[in-house]
């Protein structure tokens, strides 16, 4: 869930886009991003108030690395 979204502010395009990153980290790992978080409520409380992205595997190509840093542009 993008960070406008759990603050319940204005959300749009840019939830979207970062929800598709989230999706892409989802489908290249097989689990979702922040999944060190044992409770779903800390990992939203996490997203909501850092600036950190969710990790990128090492593994993922430059351009993959450069598009997920694109859509987790706050």
């Amino acid at each position: 869930m993008a960070p406008e979204v759990i603050r319940h502010a204005n959300s749009g395009k840019p939830a979207d886009i970062w929800s598709l990153g989230c999706v892409l980290i989802e489908m290249a790992t097989g689990n979702p991003p922040w999944n060190q978080f044992s409770q779903e409520v800390t990992a939203m409380f996490h997203i909501a108030m850092t600036n950190d992205p969710p990790a990128v595997p090492a593994w993922l190509s430059q351009d993959a690395h450069n598009f997920l840093a694109a859509c987790f542009n706050r």
